[in-house]
């Protein structure tokens, strides 16, 4: 089978953080991207230490990039130090034009003395300035209506020299940008008004744009006095401050599980002041939550938080949407309940107006043409290269790749009605999982080969790699083969996508029950049950399936 490494993990040779190289002295950030084109960034360091620190920040990132939910020029801006804006850093941006505004407007009535004074050759035109006013205030308008972007796009301009980052998505910074050209069609409405000697106009407006600041300049204001009180407050004494109040009331299991959704925070936003935890954090967080396991079955409930983060997680392992809405339901009852409406530690929780999507999680199938392409490398691969008769094996059964890589020399039979050999899968997640699985012609030569001489109890395959080599094994086929690790939906492909594949094909040509009994599926009345199918299908039965697959 080659040179291969057996089922133990392999060692590590340095301490390098992980998705890091090294060029020269520096360290770099390394990694695939969905396109299959490889991520790499200066870290901008030659500082084993420093490296680590910033890798400690970025890892929990790279899942998000490397599966699409999160731009590559987004990651990026992380490495470069950026940071989100909050609503802090948006409010005193806003709470600067405005004042700044007011302050333009009140000095109307001063206007004419000192033009006067500096320009005592050049009168000052009232018609005229009217007329100017009103054209700026429609501009302005104008802008607002249709939606224009420019005021945004100064402000994200603006941030990005002091280190924040602003995304052109971001809701709250497009409303903040709204207020300024509000603002600013006031204070041109205002100078209208006063030219035109509309006075009680004039101070309505001067009213309003007074209006518009209190609430920042409190909201601003109460931000300052919480941040100077709780700055030195980091997330994990709040969290448990939070545990000692209302932990005495949780059961053990309900303990042990608000404990590991507290840890993914803790990992993907770090042990940071809670005062500085903002919108995006949780989102982020959410995101990393939707592609972790169910931790409480095997080999995950072994595994750290990390393990299970760079894991290549089957779709069919990964945890429900609601689950990922019970952790964003915990976390409003840290942030807005305790920390805010009962402590008065924040005035805005960070995961107020967040609402969550509840769809389940599905992975991507390949398409007819990438299976052709995937399938006409692997049968160009040696006899010796274990890549073959694993992956042709799972392109042909559609079997999960636990099955297929557990299988024994005794599990591989011939059916005395047929003379067809099967795969006999003894047991798994369904009780539909025991099951007779044909074996396809085209595969039927290698794994006879394989089981050559053995004895009943051997492994079938008797040398396997460790798991997250057999997926990176995978994934360069996929790469070399011209299959990215998207589809064009935005769904992530990886060793659980042939199984998918295997699906969709089979059911062009053979029926649904059919189809799920070969594969492992519970049975369903919606699919068309019938009576004969309340006896243990034979294999003859379940050859059309397997037969009218065609990868060639």
């Amino acid at each position: 089978m080659g040179n291969i490494q057996t089922n133990n993990k392999p060692k590590k040779v340095d301490n390098k953080p992980k998705f890091t190289t090294k060029r020269g002295n520096t360290f770099y950030v390394n990694f695939r991207l969905p396109s299959g084109k490889f991520f790499r960034q200066s870290l901008g360091t030659d500082s084993l230490k420093e490296a680590q620190i910033s890798m400690g920040r970025l890892t929990p990132l790279i899942p998000l990039v490397q599966s699409g939910r999160m731009p590559a020029e987004e990651f990026q801006k992380h490495i470069e130090g950026f940071r989100q804006a909050s609503k802090r850093d948006l409010d005193s941006y806003v709470l600067g034009w405005l004042q700044d505004g007011l302050a333009e407007a009140q000095r109307l009535p001063e206007l004419g003395r000192w033009t006067k004074k500096l320009f005592p050759d050049a009168p000052l035109s009232l018609e005229g300035s009217a007329e100017e006013a009103a054209g700026y205030a429609a501009a302005h308008h104008r802008r607002l209506a249709t939606g224009n972007e420019e005021t945004f796009k100064m402000m994200q301009y603006v941030l990005k020299q002091q280190g924040i980052s602003l995304p052109d998505d971001d809701d709250e910074g497009h409303s903040a940008a709204s207020k300024i050209e509000m603002s600013r069609a006031l204070v041109y409405q205002a100078y209208d008004a006063f030219y035109r000697n509309d006075l009680l106009r004039y101070q309505q407006l001067v009213d309003a744009l007074q209006g518009q600041i209190q609430p920042l300049t409190t909201a601003t204001t109460e931000n300052t006095e919480v941040t100077e009180v709780e700055e030195s407050m980091p997330l994990s004494e709040a969290w448990g401050m939070f545990v000692k109040e209302k932990g005495s009331q949780w059961v053990k299991a309900i303990d042990h599980e608000n404990r590991r959704i507290y840890e993914v925070l803790l990992h993907v936003v770090g042990d940071v002041p809670v005062t500085s935890i903002i919108k995006q954090d949780i989102r982020k967080t959410l995101e990393v939550v939707s592609l972790l396991p169910k931790r409480f079955g095997h080999p995950y409930k072994t595994m750290t938080l990390q393990e299970c983060i760079d894991y290549d997680v089957p779709e069919e392992d990964l945890i429900s949407s609601a689950t990922v809405k019970k952790h964003l339901k915990i976390y409003s009852s840290f942030f807005k309940v305790f920390l805010k409406d009962e402590k008065d530690i924040l005035t805005l929780a960070p995961t107020e107006g967040i609402k969550l999507e509840v769809k389940e999680n599905r992975g991507g199938s390949f398409s007819y043409p990438e299976m052709k392409r995937l399938v006409s490398h692997l049968e160009k691969l040696s006899e010796d290269d274990w890549r073959k008769a694993y992956f042709l094996t799972l392109c042909y059964t559609g079997a999960r790749r636990g099955e297929i890589a557990d299988l024994k020399v005794g599990q591989l039979r011939t059916d005395e009605q047929t003379g067809r050999k099967y795969l006999f899968i003894e047991g798994g997640k369904t009780d539909h999982a025991q099951r007779q699985i044909p074996v396809h012609k085209n595969i039927e030569g290698i794994l006879t080969k394989l089981a050559e001489g053995k004895a009943a109890t051997a492994r079938l395959f008797p040398k396997f790699p460790y798991y997250t080599q057999v997926t990176d094994a995978w994934v360069e086929i996929m790469h070399k083969c011209n299959a990215p690790d998207l589809n064009e939906k935005g769904q992530k492909r990886r060793v659980h996508s042939i199984r998918h594949s295997f699906i969709t094909k089979a059911l062009t040509h053979s029926r649904p029950v059919q189809v799920q009994l070969v594969v492992g599926h519970s049975l369903t009345e919606s699919l068309g049950i019938t009576a004969r199918y309340t006896h243990e299908p034979t294999l003859e039965e379940l050859l059309p399936v397997i037969d009218g697959i065609d990868w060639r």
